[in-house]
């Protein structure tokens, strides 16, 4: 079974597409969980 790199290529990109706004709603939930400690350890 062997994949030609044009369609890997195409099939990467794509995923990454689909996982982009997955990553962004991670990373702003980090992003709001880090300054929330931040918040409770300093002020």
């Amino acid at each position: 079974m062997k994949i030609t790199p044009h369609k890997s290529l195409t099939a990467n990109i794509q995923v990454k597409e689909k996982m982009i706004p997955e990553l962004v709603a991670i990373g702003m939930a980090f992003i709001g969980v880090f300054f929330f400690f931040i918040k409770i350890l300093f002020f």
